[in-house]
C-alpha cells in the first residue's frame, strides 16, 4: 500500500489550479451564467410576487428548483477537476452534455450519502455536550459535567471526522471509474485516514489564514484612504477563493491517485491527448 505524503499531496493539489487555470476559468463560465442566471431569475420572480421574507410561499418553489439546477451545472466542473488531478486530462465530452449525465447524478448521490453520514455522526458526537449543557442549565451555571461534555464531544467529533475521511475518496472514484463503490473507496484510504485528514485540514487551514490575511490588508488600505488598492485586492481575493475551492476538490483526488498507485500526470507531456469520451479505468 503506497504511503500518502501529507505536504506533497497538498502541493500537488495546488498545482492542479496552477497548471490548468485557463481551462478551469473557461469551464466556470457555464455554471456562472447558466446556473447563476437561473437562480437570479427565480429570485426575481419571487421578489416580483412579494414572496420573499413571508415564510413558505408557492413562488419560492422555483427558487429551490433553480438552486438544484445550479448545483447540477457545477458538477461537470467538479468532475473535470477531479479528472485533472488524477489523470491530468478530462474525458472528451461536452460540458452541457455532462450536466445530466449518469456520472453527474452518481456524484450528486454520493455527495448526499456522505453528507448524511457526516451530519448523523456529528450530531451523535454532540450529545455529550448537549447533556452537559442540560445539567449546567439545571444547576444554574457552568459545571464540571458541562465542561466534560464539551471536551468529550470535541474528541468524538474529531475522531469521527478522521474515521470517515476516506469516504471523500469516492468523489474522485466517481470521476474516473466506470463503477465506483463507496466501500471500495473507503478501503483505499482506510490505512491512511490520519494522513488524509491532515492533508485536507492543513490545506483548509492554510487558505483560511491566507484569506484572513488579505482581508486584513484590505481593511488597512481602506482605512489609509487608498480605495484603488482595495479594488486591486478584490479580484485577488476572488482568485484566492477559486484557488482554495479547486484545491479542496483536488486534495482527495491527488490522494486517490497516490493510494491507487497511478502515475503523476505532471510527469507526462503537456500535450497528452484527452480521453476518447469513455471511462479512464
Amino acid at each position: 500500500m503506497p504511503k500518502l505524503p501529507v505536504f506533497s499531496t497538498i502541493v500537488q493539489a495546488m498545482a492542479v489550479f496552477g497548471l490548468h487555470c485557463g481551462k478551469i476559468l473557461a469551464w466556470l463560465v457555464t455554471p456562472v451564467f447558466l446556473g447563476g442566471g437561473a437562480v437570479a431569475a427565480a429570485v426575481g420572480l419571487a421578489a416580483w410576487r412579494q414572496a420573499l421574507g413571508h415564510g413558505f410561499n408557492i413562488w419560492l418553489a422555483p427558487v429551490g428548483v433553480a438552486i438544484v439546477f445550479a448545483i447540477q451545472t457545477v458538477l461537470p466542473l467538479v468532475i473535470r477537476i477531479n479528472q485533472l488531478a488524477v489523470h491530468g486530462r478530462v474525458e472528451q465530452a461536452g460540458y452541457m452534455e455532462m450536466i445530466f449525465s449518469p456520472r453527474c447524478f452518481r456524484y450528486l448521490g454520493y455527495g448526499c450519502i456522505v453528507s448524511a453520514i457526516m451530519a448523523a455522526g456529528l450530531i451523535l458526537a454532540m450529545l455529550p455536550a448537549g447533556l452537559g449543557a442540560h445539567f449546567a442549565w439545571n444547576g444554574g451555571g457552568l459545571s464540571g459535567a458541562s465542561a466534560l461534555g464539551i471536551a468529550l464531544s470535541s474528541a468524538l467529533a474529531l475522531a469521527f471526522m478522521v474515521l470517515t475521511t476516506p469516504l471523500h475518496l469516492v468523489f474522485p472514484a466517481v470521476a474516473v471509474e466506470p463503477a465506483p463503490a463507496l466501500g471500495r473507496a473507503y478501503n483505499l484510504g482506510a490505512h491512511s485516514k490520519v494522513r488524509l485528514f491532515l492533508a485536507i485540514f492543513l490545506s483548509a487551514l492554510f487558505f483560511a489564514a491566507l484569506t484572513r490575511l488579505f482581508a486584513m490588508a484590505g481593511e488597512l488600505l481602506s482605512r489609509g484612504g487608498h480605495p484603488l488598492f482595495v479594488f486591486i485586492l478584490l479580484p485577488v481575493q476572488m482568485g484566492l477563493v477559486l484557488f482554495s475551492w479547486v484545491t479542496s476538490i483536488s486534495v482527495p483526488a491527488v490522494a486517490y491517485r497516490i493510494l491507487s498507485g497511478l502515475p503523476d500526470p505532471q510527469g507526462e507531456p503537456q500535450d497528452a491527448p484527452e480521453s476518447g469520451g469513455g471511462d479512464f479505468v
